[in-house]
């Protein structure tokens, strides 16, 4: 009897908020979950769940480079990708320094396009319909922007079965009642405002 594998999931942003919420619905769907962020041990509970914690900087290349090669050594797979590293910065215009403008579109886009970028060549040559999501760009990348990318990337995986559905931008903890729900392979996961978590 053949056993079937388990889909495999990397998740950026693991060490917190939306990202460690996937990360641990995802455990208990039965999912290899790889943790992504830059601080290891605030992902103890994804490991203590048997996730692998990954620490992974989305400015850095070589670690995303390295956090991709080693899920594919491991498990010869990436089924789901999950972007939620970023965060929010505010400020008028004349008191954002362009120094800092520019770092946060370094993690909340570029890092998420490069990360995508290297998921979806491994993906390519699979049949199985691989998954590719990009939830949580946040308003600081314009939604406009987040959405065109997930629309090429989208037009780009045209006939491997990939999905690329592109949640809401901006902070989902400041916008109460605001519901939104992703769902694949026949896992719904429901993002809420209930207690800041998935409910």
């Amino acid at each position: 009897m053949t056993t079937k594998k388990r889909p495999v999931a990397l998740i950026t942003g693991g060490s917190s908020g939306m990202g460690k919420d996937f990360a641990l619905r995802l455990l208990s769907a039965g999912y290899a979950v790889y943790g992504a962020a830059r601080r290891i041990d605030r992902m103890r509970d994804i490991e203590g769940g048997g996730g692998v914690a990954l620490e992974m900087d989305v400015t850095e290349d070589v670690t995303m480079v390295a956090a991709v090669d080693r899920i594919i050594r491991e498990q010869g797979q990436i089924d789901v990708l999950i972007n939620c590293a970023g965060y929010g910065q505010m400020g008028a215009l004349e008191d954002v320094p362009v120094e800092v403008a520019r770092r946060q579109l370094e993690v909340n886009l570029i890092g998420v396009a490069r990360l995508t970028q290297l998921c979806s060549g491994r993906l390519a040559c699979r049949r199985d319909a691989p998954v590719l999501c990009q939830p949580f760009l946040r308003a600081s990348g314009p939604p406009r922007i987040a959405r065109t990318l997930a629309y090429v990337v989208r037009r780009r995986s045209c006939g491997t079965g990939a999905r690329t559905p592109c949640g809401p931008s901006g902070n989902l903890a400041q916008e109460p009642g605001y519901q939104h729900v992703l769902q694949f392979d026949g896992l719904r996961l429901r993002l809420c405002h209930i207690d800041g978590g998935l409910g």
